[in-house]
């Protein structure tokens, strides 16, 4: 067993996720790639990866793929909660389905992870949560995207929330 660190990213099989997991494995981090399609999810050259279906839809997806990391590695030390979807209608326009769905996806989901991999960032001493809020976590850009900002704003909330949760622990997000 190795003492290199390991990240868990939601969303990873493309775009800023997979970044964060070339960047990662560039700085010697070892890996847990979440993707709804993990046959369609190319770890980067040369990383100790796992990759594991991760369906933010799903209440037990987080669950079972913290335990599967931990299973693997031995550790958790981060978790970069990534994954997230938009739909591109006014709050007047969006129906209660639409904002639940944000809602579970970009919120409750990222809270659950948190949750499933916590006894294992607080073990590290210095476990880290990051959340992928965009700007629109600050601001309402357009009509269109209120619905969406809605719940980044509420994600930004939740990583605040979580760093004062964990603060004592050494955790920090």
């Amino acid at each position: 067993m190795t003492d290199a660190r390991v990240a868990m990213i939601s969303g990873a099989s493309r775009g800023i996720g997979a970044e964060i997991a070339a960047a990662l494995a560039r700085a010697g981090w070892r890996l847990s790639l979440g993707a709804r399609d993990p046959a369609r999810l190319t770890p980067p050259d040369g990383a100790d990866a796992l990759v594991h279906r991760f369906d933010a839809r799903d209440p037990d997806s987080e669950r079972l793929w913290a335990e599967a990391t931990a299973e693997r590695f031995g550790r958790i030390d981060a978790v970069i909660a990534n994954a997230g979807i938009m739909i591109p209608k006014t709050v007047i326009a969006a129906d209660d389905d639409d904002l639940d769905d944000l809602i579970q996806v970009n919120v409750k989901s990222p809270l659950r992870l948190v949750r499933a991999a916590w006894p294992h960032l607080v073990a590290s001493g210095h476990g880290r949560v990051v959340t992928i809020a965009s700007l629109s976590g600050k601001r309402v850009k357009s009509a269109a995207s209120g619905l969406y900002a809605v719940s980044k704003f509420a994600a930004l909330a939740l990583t605040h929330a979580i760093r004062h949760a964990g603060w004592d622990e050494g955790v920090r997000a």
